[in-house]
């Protein structure tokens, strides 16, 4: 079989690693690579399936005789080398927030609305890792009509990348933080992102934008608080789903179970030390008040809510191509 050609940008970052580790859980071996990094990174070499592979840094041959390209990166980045390596042909999965809000541009969470990929599709959005994990939940819970959804996050350092996790163990020594506003291992940070006009911060406006766009309902009225927490991977997140139609919690439950990539904690609260590097989302503290669905759901923020989700973007889009080539 041809070898399929991947950039992936970003590849020393923990999502990046991340997306390797996974390739190689999957033992693919069709896959052929280029990396790039910060220059910071330029020349360090990475083995992936019993082959060394160097960094490079971004130029603007970089995309050339290349046929996808994934960006682990900040959005500055994708703001510039996206457009580059789209102009080479080449179909993109962005996982910057660069791109998800553009009128056409799809953001997709897999299992959710990954039917809306087709062959022509040259630029995929990777959503927020909050709003992946909960929109595998809110995909059940949308026939029974979501009218309204209060999030509260408790999302783990490992979401401000190596900085984050470098500062809770600055933290944990009794050094002074470089990154967090405060001591992150003795604390919760009510505040995650900057302050926009509305009193929100840019990451609790793209939890509530990015639902709304993947759910495909923008009537849904949504709030959020984002918490950073003393936990190095996994974001927990407690919801409030205020649905239209009458449910019964053991039927939720049921529904829920349905799912491979779901897991009910009945006999064990929902945790990081659970959810930590594997592809499930674990959900629990279901319970109900009225016409409100309440639960507690944690996922791998790295995995589910970025790596994995792309990766799975990514087999789609190939086996798209597969498919119309061979049709």
């Amino acid at each position: 079989m041809e070898k399929v050609k991947i950039a992936i940008v970003g590849a020393t970052g923990l999502v990046g690693q991340t997306f390797l580790q996974i390739l190689q859980e999957q033992k693919i071996d069709e896959y052929e690579l280029k990396l790039f990094a910060s220059k910071i990174s330029e020349g360090k070499r990475v083995k992936y399936n019993k082959k060394y592979y160097y960094i490079h840094k971004l130029d603007e041959h970089s995309f050339d005789d290349v046929d996808y390209a994934l960006f682990f990166t900040l959005p500055e980045i994708s703001k510039v080398f996206v457009p580059i390596a789209l102009r080479k042909n080449v179909k993109v999965i962005d996982n910057s927030p660069y791109f998800r809000m553009k009128e056409d541009v799809k953001l997709v969470a897999y299992s959710v609305n990954d039917n809306l990929i087709d062959e022509k599709d040259k630029l995929i959005a990777n959503p927020n890792c909050c709003a992946v994990q909960a929109c595998i939940l809110l995909n059940v819970l949308k026939q029974y009509g979501i009218k309204r959804i209060d999030y509260s996050t408790y999302q783990s350092v490992s979401g401000s990348g190596k900085s984050g996790i470098d500062d809770l163990l600055r933290c944990r020594k009794g050094l002074m933080p470089l990154l967090y506003e405060t001591d992150i291992s003795f604390s919760c940070i009510p505040k995650i992102g900057m302050y926009l006009e509305n009193g929100f911060t840019d990451e609790e406006n793209k939890l509530i934008e990015e639902t709304k766009k993947i759910m495909e309902q923008q009537d849904i009225e949504i709030y959020a608080t984002c918490v950073r927490v003393p936990v190095m991977f996994s974001h927990g997140i407690a919801m409030q789903v205020e649905l239209s139609l009458p449910f019964k919690t053991s039927e939720i439950k049921n529904q829920f179970k349905n799912y491979e990539n779901i897991v009910v904690c009945e006999n064990v609260l929902p945790s990081s030390v659970l959810s930590c590097k594997n592809d499930k989302v674990y959900v629990g503290r279901i319970r109900k008040k009225k016409q409100t669905l309440l639960l507690y759901c944690v996922a791998d923020n790295i995995r589910v809510g970025a790596a994995t989700n792309a990766f799975l973007i990514l087999k789609r889009m190939i086996n798209l191509k597969r498919s119309q080539n061979n049709g």
